[in-house]
């Protein structure tokens, strides 16, 4: 971080976040917000997403362990929802099972101003399409916390190895 070396990423920027990095000193060593993918990874805060966040950025993708206590939850989705990136994907290894529906209501209640429709679609990836008043279509995707696979492991097959693997939805959606 304290090295002179100015950059311009084009296309993607991935930040692996943690105590040190400070988005706006990482910022200030480009040239310019140009690019229009963010993924950030580690820890971080939900207003150091906002940070990085400019009119072109389409699409963000969200690991690691981001701090969104629910009484900030409206402030960080409106802010998402203003800058009209076009998916977010909430795959922090902390994400719970208010954000999805916080956010959903939250749009919900924009239909009419700057929201035309809004629809929650389950699956593997839950989400929510929204549709605004310019027609620009807003995706937050998350892992479906209630889904369940249709199929049993027989315990024969499950050895000692196999056991201490914690298999989970935000361990394969990061390959």
């Amino acid at each position: 971080m304290n090295q002179r070396f100015n950059t311009i990423p084009l296309e993607r920027l991935g930040v692996h976040m943690g105590r040190d990095i400070c988005p706006e000193a990482l910022l200030s060593k480009m040239d310019g917000k140009y690019y229009c993918d963010l993924y950030l990874h580690g820890d971080y805060r939900w207003n150091q997403v906002i940070e990085f966040l400019h009119e072109s950025v389409e699409f963000v993708s969200l690991h690691g362990n981001m701090e969104l206590p629910m009484e900030d939850m409206k402030e960080f989705f409106e802010a998402v929802i203003s800058f009209k990136v076009k998916r977010v994907s909430l795959f922090n290894d902390n994400c719970n099972k208010s954000w999805l529906p916080t956010a959903f209501e939250l749009i919900h209640k924009h239909i009419g101003t700057t929201m035309k429709s809004v629809k929650l679609v389950e699956g593997y990836y839950s989400k929510i399409v929204a549709i605004a008043t310019d027609d620009t279509v807003i995706e937050l995707a998350t892992a479906d916390f209630s889904y369940e696979y249709d199929t049993t492991v027989d315990a024969e097959f499950m050895d000692a190895d196999m056991e201490d693997l914690d298999y989970n939805a935000h361990n394969v959606l990061e390959y």
